[in-house]
């Protein structure tokens, strides 16, 4: 069986929390964003004004912030959020700011008490 292990060390981490029994998929987004998704959703570190954007379900922000690649992948975004992504990590500000102040996955779990 040959397993698929991504370069970046956060984002492989993302992808064996997140895909639990099933397989999980990026589903078209562009492969440098992933890292800044996958620090958001492991430890609810803020990312850059685009997906922030994204995030906070806030469109307009999101195509003035969007650069060419990442303006023809919005469908793949709103795909991935729907589809893969945590619930509760995305969809408003409010929720943003929630998931930002609980650390995400891994503050949520109490993982990083017991490791301090």
């Amino acid at each position: 069986m040959t397993t698929d292990l991504h370069p970046d060390p956060i984002v492989q981490q993302c992808v064996n929390r997140m895909g639990g029994v099933r397989r999980f998929t990026w589903l078209g987004i562009p492969e440098r964003m992933r890292p800044g998704l996958a620090r958001w959703f492991l430890h609810g570190v803020e990312p850059g004004s685009f997906l922030r954007a994204v995030l906070k379900n806030q469109l307009c922000a999101t195509v003035g912030a969007a650069d060419e690649e990442n303006l023809k992948a919005l469908h793949d975004y709103a795909t991935f959020l729907y589809c893969e992504a945590p619930q509760g990590s995305w969809g408003s500000e409010l929720i943003y700011n929630r998931w930002r102040d609980a650390g995400g996955i891994i503050g949520q779990t109490g993982e990083r008490r017991a490791a301090q």
